[in-house]
């Protein structure tokens, strides 16, 4: 995963090593580029499900862009998300925030 901001970000993937899918939060196939404060939780409870968790440092106002993909070994696009505006479902917004996608 690449993060595109004006500091180098530390990422961390839960868990590690992978766990296998999980079905019961989200529908199979569905990948969401918008903040999910629970999702480290819901992999510690279920023992499935990958958690992708980082900061961004963000402007005092306005929106933030991101753009979730998800690609193949050998580089192929297997799914894509889009969220034009990521800070809407951050709790107590802007700015500097964790991120944690699930």
């Amino acid at each position: 995963m690449q993060v595109k901001n004006t500091q180098v970000q530390e990422m961390v993937i839960l868990p590690n090593p992978p766990s296998r899918p999980a079905f019961g939060r989200v529908d199979a196939g569905v990948l969401s580029a918008a903040n999910e404060p629970h999702a480290i939780d819901w992999v510690m409870q279920d023992g499935s499900g990958t958690v992708v968790s980082f900061r961004i440092n963000t402007p005092e106002e306005g929106t933030v862009q991101s753009i979730f993909t998800i690609h193949d070994m050998a580089g192929n696009l297997v799914n894509t998300a889009r969220n034009d505006d990521l800070a809407a479902g951050i709790p107590g917004g802007l700015p500097n925030c964790d991120i944690t996608f699930y």
